[in-house]
């Protein structure tokens, strides 16, 4: 098991920002933590999720390293050095100490940056991952209370929900006020929207937020967001704002978020509303609390801090009454059938599930596991990404050839037909996620179909799009200021059933061992 330097299993302290992610060369988790505070009180705590008998410290050998000290379960210390003279900073992450030969028990690692008396200075402490030989810890499902305040709004395609935004004293739900599409976007933290004070052409396409004369505040930061490869047309500028949101039932007072006056390119929404996480195992990570979820939580809008979507994809047979809805402040427990499989996620502020086991079946039937033959063990959830998944190009490269695809004339990918893919995210479930490698209806007439995973290129994370999500009731539970950070997973009710809400109470969870067919042939969860 390999656990990187982001999982909620490492703590770094001090913690009052003096640690930074960095995309450096080779991250296990798509990014290392490096020290930039105070160097001679940093500190590297990590405890084994799992009873263990080995485990490995993998970091950064730099010009600018030194020396730190490794203690297990408090006996006496090793001295390890993490300097190299000769490093040009692009080198990948090694292997720094092992230990093997221990009890099979739960332990506690401390990593203690010393004095390196060769440069008689403090080097910079950082780490990638630790590597440990078990099975991930069973989650805890979320216990949801009594006389539950949760509100839903209907999604008009793909997660993108309308909001009211008050305007002077106009009410601001049915059709009465202003409202806007936004994209409910759990691959961002920011917040923004198409201000009226936009003169681009960009902004002249979308509806644009008027403020309020009663409760808005300008709090005169101005925010840069850099989309893709960056430069002047992939840049969003916006002015910091506070201003009062409605969504539903539920009016949200003094909210911030982005005012934007300058947008990259033609964009589909009127607004981008990040739902990445806004704390970090209790720390404020962003720039501000998001709206959904912790902010409304705090402001004791909503008494369960979790935004869950109930979204129809494109194979689901439904009635036509049945519609795509966003949920705030609860799970509903007539949104889906059977239990809810709750899975870990990453501290940092994306959505990450660190370890899933993950294989595939060729059309021959033969079952290949692939989980330590893939390099980029997190997958980053994204309802942002309109694909299936997305893979690193190293990941990319061992797929194709262990699934067996071909390249066709044009040099575009094809997977075999009846190839799949299963994840299983170590969940309260144990549950598998199947789907098929190829796309269906694109059969060739010899077997093979498009590809339903793309190459991402130099990417550090599997993106898992909406393509995924969509097959699911998928709830997204920020814990308690970042702490108790988990994902739940459901078959999806798509009968009449489901036009009433019916908040969950207590243990969000029924019974084990129930089987899933969703959509034989096709995506399926066992």
């Amino acid at each position: 098991m390999k656990i990187p330097a982001g999982d909620p299993t490492v703590t770094l302290s001090p913690s009052n920002g003096q640690w930074i992610s960095v995309g450096a060369n080779g991250a296990l988790g798509g990014d290392g933590k490096f020290l930039i505070g105070d160097k001679d009180k940093g500190v590297i705590t990590f405890k084994f999720p799992v009873a263990s008998s080995t485990f490995e410290f993998h970091a950064w050998q730099r010009s600018d390293g030194g020396n730190a000290t490794v203690s297990i379960d408090g006996g006496k210390p090793a001295v390890i050095s993490y300097h190299n003279a000769t490093s040009s900073g692009d080198d990948g992450p090694i292997k720094l100490y092992s230990k093997s030969g221990l009890a099979n028990k739960i332990h506690t690692v401390v990593i203690k940056n010393v004095l390196d008396k060769r440069t008689n200075s403090y080097g910079q402490l950082n780490v990638d991952s630790f590597w440990i030989r078990g099975v991930p810890p069973t989650p805890k499902p979320p216990v949801f209370p009594k006389n539950p305040k949760m509100t839903e709004a209907e999604m008009e395609y793909s997660y993108h929900v309308k909001l009211a935004v008050r305007r002077q004293e106009l009410a601001a739900n049915g059709g009465n006020g202003d409202t806007v599409t936004v994209l409910f976007d759990s691959g961002a933290t920011t917040v923004w929207l198409n201000w009226e004070g936009c003169t681009e052409p960009e902004c002249q396409e979308l509806t644009p937020y008027h403020p309020s004369s009663k409760h808005f505040k300008n709090l005169t930061i101005e925010d840069t967001i850099a989309y893709g490869p960056g430069g002047p047309e992939n840049t969003m500028r916006s002015w910091r704002v506070q201003d009062t949101v409605t969504m539903g039932s539920l009016t949200i007072p003094s909210t911030t978020f982005g005012a934007a006056f300058d947008l990259p390119g033609s964009q589909p929404f009127d607004g981008n509303f990040g739902m990445g996480k806004s704390y970090c195992n209790g720390k404020l990570c962003t720039d501000y609390p998001a709206l959904c979820g912790e902010n409304m939580y705090d402001a004791k809008i909503i008494t369960a801090p979790v935004v869950s979507y109930y979204q129809l994809a494109h194979n689901d047979e439904h009635p036509v009454a049945i519609k795509s809805v966003a949920q705030i402040g609860g799970i509903d427990r007539r949104k889906f059938k059977g239990s809810m499989d709750w899975t870990f996620v990453n501290s940092d502020s994306m959505w990450k599930i660190p370890h899933s086991k993950r294989y595939i079946k060729t059309a021959k039937g033969k079952t290949i596991d692939l989980t330590e033959s893939f390099t980029h063990p997190v997958l980053t959830l994204d309802t942002g990404s309109p694909g299936l998944v997305g893979l690193p190009t190293s990941d990319w490269n061992i797929l194709v050839k262990q699934a067996g695809a071909k390249q066709d004339d044009q040099g575009n990918w094809r997977f075999p037909c009846k190839a799949t893919m299963t994840w299983n995210f170590h969940g309260s479930q144990g549950r598998d996620y199947t789907f098929p490698l190829g796309k269906a209806g694109t059969d060739d007439g010899t077997g093979f179909c498009d590809a339903g995973p793309d190459d991402s290129g130099p990417t550090t994370n599997w993106i898992c799009g909406a393509q995924f999500l969509d097959q699911y009731y998928v709830a997204w539970y920020f814990g308690e200021h970042g702490v108790g950070s988990v994902l739940g997973f459901a078959q999806k009710n798509v009968n009449l059933a489901a036009l009433k809400m019916q908040p969950v109470v207590g243990i969000a969870e029924c019974s084990h061992n129930t089987i899933f067919s969703h959509i034989p042939g096709s995506f399926r969860m066992t």
